[in-house]
């Protein structure tokens, strides 16, 4: 009964001290989303966030247009009022085909479907995380101002948080074949997890591998099976276009911090990424190399989301398993630069400056942090989480 006891208040401090921080945005995030909450239900025809992103390409799958910019912009006008260029259809086809139910109702009916799928979405992912990483995570997800950026631009990265999570804990809970295969669904935004196989393959998570490998091979058939067999051809023609791109330098990754380098006075950012690219990457594979699996797990989550093209500040939630992993199993400096991760100080100047360079400083530092620790032989395992 005792232990029961303790446990519980535990639990209650953990949720009271999320909690004030999930306050704490509210008040630094508060003022600018009902001042664009006003100005987007007076207009004629109300649009939400990236939601419009969402929603019309859902309406146009398994179409040849899904793809076309013009075809996208009419749509969005006919249905918004209004269009945004930058809103284009940059998931998988086989995305757009599981959502695409959502278009049996109504613009404003689907988005308040759509608010509540994500605040689920985030909240199984807290409870699945604080089994896989105990009560720290619920601190930390509840406080996470990425997070809650997220949610309020009706943006879908708290689903990828549930993949995350869920993928943890079955991995823990010795199932890593159906971890595998659920973190296969981090296809939804792949371009921030390239290390993750990387990851697997040297750490001979073989069966985790697999259940990937298995998962990502169903996605992509479906993708033409819904969409046709050119629709690489038209993913990659609009994917690539840099419309879809707005706003680069407030990026947390490498592509957003050389951008503020090129600013300061340096001529191109195109040699900053690349100069500043080499060291993450090796950073990255050299902790992988090295470390037990919590680390090189979180190596591997830091060094996706750095090397990454496109990535904003909402983004930055995937990278909190991993923060919490580090701050878990490392030694300083690392785990001093961890807990500044978990705050959320650094993700407003970043949401409401556009300062993208300082969570992008924070998580290169972290990773260059992690390089400093000692060997820990392949599949090791340390005992406290991932």
């Amino acid at each position: 009964m005792p232990d029961r006891t303790r446990d519980a208040g535990s639990l209650g401090k953990a949720i009271a001290i999320g909690l004030a921080g999930l306050v704490l945005n509210c008040l630094a995030f508060g003022p600018w989303a009902l001042r664009s909450a006003i100005q987007e239900m007076a207009a004629d025809h109300p649009h939400f966030g990236d939601f419009t992103g969402f929603y019309v390409p859902a309406c146009m799958a398994g179409s040849d247009a899904q793809y076309d910019q013009a075809s996208v912009l009419r749509v969005q006008q006919n249905i918004t009022g209004t269009v945004q260029p930058h809103l284009m259809p940059t998931r998988l086809p086989f995305y757009y085909a599981l959502i695409r139910p959502l278009c049996a109702m109504s613009y404003v009916s689907a988005h308040r479907v759509w608010v509540l799928v994500m605040v689920l979405a985030a909240l199984s992912a807290i409870a699945l995380l604080s089994l896989a990483q105990g009560r720290v995570a619920i601190v930390a997800s509840l406080a996470s101002a990425p997070l809650f950026l997220s949610i309020l631009g009706s943006q879908d990265v708290a689903l990828l948080y549930l993949v995350l999570a869920a993928g943890l804990w079955l991995r823990k809970t010795g199932r890593p074949l159906s971890a595998g295969f659920v973190l296969s669904l981090l296809l939804i935004k792949f371009h921030l997890f390239l290390l993750l196989p990387v990851l697997f393959l040297v750490k001979r998570e073989f069966r985790l591998l697999a259940g990937a490998v298995s998962g990502s091979l169903l996605l992509l058939g479906a993708c033409f099976a819904v969409d046709g067999r050119d629709w690489p051809r038209r993913y990659a023609s609009l994917v690539l276009n840099p419309v879809l791109g707005p706003g680069a330098e407030s990026m947390p990754n490498l592509h957003g911090l050389a951008l503020w380098f090129t600013s300061a006075g340096f001529t191109s950012a195109t040699a900053v990424e690349t100069v500043l690219t080499v060291p993450v990457v090796a950073a990255a594979m050299w902790v992988i190399v090295r470390a037990r699996f919590p680390l090189a797990f979180g190596a591997a989550l830091l060094g996706g989301l750095l090397i990454s093209r496109h990535a904003y500040t909402a983004d930055c939630a995937v990278v909190v398993p991993a923060v919490i992993a580090i701050w878990q199993n490392a030694s300083a400096p690392a785990r001093q630069i961890a807990f500044i991760c978990l705050l959320p100080f650094a993700y407003w100047l970043a949401g409401i400056l556009n300062y993208g360079w300082v969570p992008a400083i924070l998580f290169t530092a972290l990773l260059l942090a992690l390089t400093r620790i000692r060997s820990g032989g392949h599949g090791a395992e340390d005992s406290s989480s991932v």
